[in-house]
């Protein structure tokens, strides 16, 4: 049987064990509390993990703190709003073997997609083809997601209203790298 990983709270001032969360086999690199203290938000993240080539997807384990049960679970690059109210997950599809059926090959696509934590329910979302995303974050207010958009990209979401605030293509990164790599 696969190890049984755990995330385990501990009291900072007693130095005893309050709690341990089981999260089966899922590594854990991120953990988030939301502001009011009864969450705990944890994954992977997936730049911090040290693969900052990979464009899939990690995991997210949302526990209630209190019980130390396991409320929601989900999959994808995530960011928690400053507030708590909110959280943004990411997708990425990469199409890594199409000659295996022989067929064209897929465009790569991310999903963004953002949730309001009380519901769970969708209140945003971002759809792009030839396009993969590395990181996202909300800014201060929780108004706006910055998001490293591959290829080339930078852009500021305002993902309330579902519209780019500012976007910033690397042309000139771009275009030395096509120099350097002949590409």
């Amino acid at each position: 049987a696969p190890p049984v990983i755990r995330v385990v709270l501990i009291n900072a001032e007693s130095s005893k064990v309050v709690r341990e969360l089981e999260c089966d086999t899922t590594p854990i690199n991120k953990l988030v509390f939301s502001p009011d203290g009864k969450l705990l938000y944890g994954g992977v993240d997936l730049f911090d993990s040290g693969n900052h080539f990979f464009h899939g997807s990690g995991g997210l384990l949302v526990w209630d703190v209190a019980t130390g049960k396991s409320i929601k679970e989900m999959t994808g690059l995530w960011a928690l709003s400053p507030d708590g109210k909110n959280i943004a997950i990411v997708n990425n599809f990469v199409d890594i073997d199409p000659g295996f059926e022989r067929r064209k090959a897929l465009p790569p696509t991310f999903t963004l997609q953002v949730f309001d934590t009380t519901t769970w329910k969708q209140v945003a979302r971002l759809h792009e083809e030839n396009a993969t995303m590395s990181a996202l974050c909300f800014s201060p207010d929780g108004k706006t997601l910055a998001l490293s958009v591959t290829p080339y990209d930078i852009r500021l979401w305002d993902w309330q209203a579902g519209k780019n605030r500012l976007r910033i293509e690397a042309t000139k990164w771009k275009e030395a790298t096509h120099k350097m790599w002949g590409a």
